[in-house]
């Protein structure tokens, strides 16, 4: 099987973070406490819906280092082409994280993260 790893995300979270790429095709970030992407897209929409649902959580909820947080909040903007706040994230990662509304991650893309869309900083 041969593994196909996207350049540009490579390019991209290359940048920021010392990456390397395991025989699975995964994307490691911080090995340490287990951050990674899959590497395999098919386009940068795949990319972004990977960021919003594997990534957003290091935002604002992983444990690392004001330095390392504040890196993940420029590497994610930088991936996803829009200046987004912490409190921004936070609600991505509570509403569309771990892909719990893939259809939202969708729209919201979409809509070129239109928050509105994403309704109230409330779960219920």
């Amino acid at each position: 099987m041969t593994l196909v790893v996207n350049q540009t995300s490579l390019k991209i979270i290359g940048k920021y973070f010392n990456i390397f790429v395991n025989e699975s095709g995964e994307i490691i970030i911080i090995p340490e406490l287990n951050i990674f992407i899959n590497g395999n897209f098919t386009n940068d929409d795949d990319l972004k819906v990977k960021t919003i649902n594997s990534l957003s959580r290091c935002v604002n909820y992983y444990v690392l280092t004001r330095g390392q947080r504040e890196t993940f909040l420029r590497m994610c903007n930088e991936i996803l082409g829009k200046q987004l706040s912490c409190d921004d994230w936070d609600l991505i990662y509570r509403k569309l994280g771990n892909a719990i509304n893939p259809s939202l991650t969708t729209r919201f893309i979409e809509s070129n993260y239109d928050m509105k869309l994403l309704g109230s900083t409330n779960l219920f």
